[in-house]
């Protein structure tokens, strides 16, 4: 299948998911949005938030490190806050969620289509498009921002632990460095990249899921390839929104 049919069909997924969304109206449907918010936000927060936590620890050690002898320790707090706000926190959310979510809902959906159960619900006039890719595209595009949140939070929780409790900050100067620097553009930034890149995973995910091939190689290569071009998708998508955001 050449590039062009492939990328046509990336983004016909996303127009068959966002064309359901008139069915939200539904009571059942609405339940399994709720469902897939539950499984791809709620049940993620303790390890993004976990994640988080010592991605701000680690970027607090390797700031003090650059800055040493070259900048004051003072504008740590505000310099590693941008950079958790607009950088770590949705990229490696996203890297996360395409692990823990994506890589299993395209493995998943491979195994439904696989066994024809694609087929039967068109047999009885149901669009599987909604029933199996709207509420999970959707949790997606809901959760990754929301999640981000949680990430900014935990990180810079951690970059607070280890500035103030091994390189001598004051709690009062690290706060008021963040304070000084703090800059809406760059949370604004941040959370528009987790909505990008939560469309994108959903569009990876549900193209792998229904174009993966049958049998149990179609399963198993659906997964793999979900997780690998959604990775590759935040690096690249990340590059170019710097160019567009900021």
């Amino acid at each position: 299948m050449g590039f062009l049919n492939r990328l046509g069909l990336l983004f016909f997924t996303l127009y068959a998911g966002y064309g359901q969304i008139r069915w939200l109206g539904r009571q059942r449907d609405r339940n399994r949005l709720f469902q897939e918010l539950v499984n791809a936000a709620h049940r993620s927060v303790p390890l993004v938030m976990l994640i988080g936590l010592f991605a701000g620890a680690i970027i607090a050690w390797q700031a003090a490190y650059q800055f040493r002898g070259l900048v004051s320790l003072t504008l740590l707090g505000g310099q590693s806050a941008r950079i958790i706000v607009m950088e770590m926190a949705p990229v490696m959310t996203a890297m996360v969620i395409a692990g823990r979510i994506v890589a299993p809902y395209a493995s998943a959906l491979a195994a439904k289509i696989s066994s024809g159960q694609a087929d039967a619900l068109l047999t009885l006039g149901i669009n599987p498009w909604r029933l199996f890719f709207m509420p999970y595209l959707l949790a997606l595009t809901i959760s990754l921002p929301v999640l981000s949140v949680f990430s900014n939070a935990t990180g810079i929780l951690g970059c607070w632990f280890v500035s103030t409790y091994f390189l001598d900050i004051s709690s009062g100067t690290f706060w008021a460095s963040i304070q000084d620097f703090f800059n809406p553009l760059d949370l604004w930034g941040g959370m528009t990249k987790s909505l990008v890149f939560g469309i994108f995973m959903g569009m990876i995910g549900g193209y792998c899921g229904f174009y993966s091939g049958f049998g149990s190689a179609g399963i198993r290569d659906a997964g793999t390839r979900a997780f690998v071009y959604s990775a590759l998708m935040i690096l690249v998508a990340d590059f170019w929104l710097w160019f567009l955001l900021y």
